[in-house]
């Protein structure tokens, strides 16, 4: 089999190439590399948010996820009410909405626990992304919780969810200043055309028309709050639930605004969930033709959302796995993502405990190798060799001219997390000038079972204790979270207990050698084990 497949779950069709012969060249677009692991998420944001980060260095962040830039705070405005009564769904856990006495706003808002979580967001130097919740209770005709144990209804007081929002933007302003707050960005709701959001219980296509005037009615009070030069709004669709997320590209570039009855609503940026490959076609390149199409050509795309939900178990991961799968799997995002020009990806958790005092994750640590490039301009490769067992080995160039350093960045994946196959392509970089000699300095940092993963020894160590299925219930076992997904007390413990020796495996750490240019070009030739990835940075290019 070439090694070129066709097979991407993430992206489908997301790579230009050309074959020829033996080998397959890739045609980059001589873009700046981004960085495009800059966000996290945060479901109930005080939960990671609030006392977990009060405590924190205020370099933390820097220092262990320097390519973190973002925090989207989900449900950030409400969707529950705070005290029991009859407008308060069954499930909700009652801390969401911004008043002193949901049922009562006349009684004023209580801002701060938002803002507590906005303060330890901005102590760490990063910037949130207040994602405007489902609707306060009190707003609603029927308050009902669904399956996020949210308000799925839409408002009957639109005037008075309009002010609520505005209230929300204005005390933001007032509090920090404007010159942060417009650095800032909003994003109403998540996976907004999945009806286990919102669902005005009327049908796809009336809920669908809810929603855009939910959307009209937040961004114009937060235009009206912030002033519009200010804000950077959008919002987050999901490819495959309820009605056409396309749809509301469609609206915002030349629908009617529900409320200025003007053509078109502000839309900065869209985001959207990509689970287990599941797009379903809608990829950057419809998003993007969409926008086009409607006036929107500077539209930004992000993955709010994404990559793997469902562990072996058949349970949910908190995100991604801790297995070596998805250090590849990382791999191919980025690429992809610098392929199709996705801002950024925003990610559920960085480590073993969340963000806090874990242990890195595997792919947190390819996201790390590839913030090394960011700034680096792309630089065309050649990629050579035959492939195994459905593998997809790909790679990424890109230069530094001012500090002349050439990072190539390699991935050997297959879908398949339990493949075994390693291979060994070659790696073809032409049109070189070598700086003072035909050797070249050549530092390699290699992530597989054995280096820069700890995930091996921690499933070798489960095995000894007789840590089984039965310690995990809502969270996979795959999970890379796994302080979060063990919910025996005992194993959590036991984990906890060997945090120093799994923090020693996971270490990013390099290896220096010497590699000889032939005429003005250079051959890498990488040994990647299954799911691998490599990056090497050479000097003096």
């Amino acid at each position: 089999m070439s090694i070129y497949n066709l097979f991407s779950r993430i992206f489908p069709n997301y790579c230009d190439y050309h074959k020829s012969d033996n080998y397959y060249k890739f045609s980059p677009k001589n873009q700046v590399i981004t960085n495009k692991f800059a966000g996290v998420n945060a479901w109930y944001y005080l939960t990671h948010w609030d006392s977990t980060a009060v405590n924190q260095p205020n370099n933390y962040f820097a220092t262990n996820y320097p390519y973190v830039k973002y925090v989207s705070l989900y449900t950030a405005t409400g969707g529950c009410s705070m005290n029991s009564g009859k407008s308060q769904p069954q499930g909700c856990d009652g801390t969401r909405d911004l008043f002193k006495d949901a049922n009562n706003p006349s009684q004023g808002y209580n801002f701060d626990p938002l803002d507590r979580a906005i303060r330890n967001v901005l102590k760490q130097g990063l910037k949130p992304i207040i994602k405007t919740g489902n609707v306060p209770c009190v707003y609603s005709r029927d308050c009902k919780a669904g399956k996020f144990a949210l308000n799925t209804r839409l408002p009957r007081d639109w005037q008075g969810y309009y002010k609520y929002i505005y209230d929300i933007g204005k005390h933001m302003v007032d509090t920090y200043g404007i010159g942060e707050v417009k650095t800032w960005r909003w994003g109403m709701g998540s996976e907004i055309n999945n009806l286990d959001w919102f669902d005005d219980g009327k049908g796809k296509t009336t809920t669908k028309q809810a929603v855009f005037k939910l959307y009209d009615f937040t961004v114009a009070a937060l235009q009206a709050a912030l002033g519009n030069s200010n804000l950077i709004v959008g919002s987050h669709i999901t490819p495959d639930l309820g009605w056409d997320g396309l749809e509301f590209i469609d609206h915002c570039g030349k629908g009617k605004n529900y409320y200025t009855g003007k053509k078109g609503t502000k839309l900065d940026f869209l985001g959207f969930s990509a689970y287990q490959g599941g797009n379903s076609g809608r990829n950057a390149d419809i998003l993007r033709r969409r926008a086009k199409v409607n006036g929107l050509p500077k539209l930004k795309l992000q993955i709010d959302e994404g990559i793997d939900i469902l562990g072996a178990d058949g349970k949910q991961t908190s995100g991604d796995f801790g297995l070596t799968y998805s250090a590849s799997a990382y791999g191919m995002v980025f690429k992809n993502m610098l392929d199709r020009d996705i801002d950024f990806w925003s990610r559920w958790n960085t480590s073993s405990n969340g963000f806090w005092d874990g242990v890195h994750s595997v792919g947190s640590n390819v996201a790390a190798l590839t913030y090394k490039m960011s700034g680096d301009r792309r630089v065309p490769l050649q990629v050579r060799g035959k492939t195994s067992q459905n593998n997809l080995i790909n790679a990424v160039a890109g230069y530094n001219a001012k500090n002349k350093i050439l990072h190539v960045f390699a991935f050997n994946h297959n879908s398949d997390a339990k493949a075994r196959s390693n291979e060994k392509p070659v790696i073809v970089i032409r049109n070189l000038d070598l700086l003072g000699g035909q050797n070249v300095t050549v530092k390699q940092w290699l992530i597989d079972d054995n280096n820069a993963q700890y995930w091996l020894q921690w499933q070798q160590d489960a095995v000894k204790q007789g840590i089984g299925d039965n310690a995990y219930a809502r969270f996979s076992k795959d999970s890379s979270a796994v302080q979060e997904a063990l919910s025996d007390p005992n194993a959590r413990n036991f984990f906890i207990s060997r945090i120093p020796e799994y923090r020693k495996l996971a270490i990013l750490k390099s290896t220096t050698s010497k590699i000889k240019i032939s005429g003005n070009t250079i051959q890498l030739k990488p040994t990647l084990e299954h799911h691998a990835v490599v990056l090497y940075e050479i000097s003096s290019i």
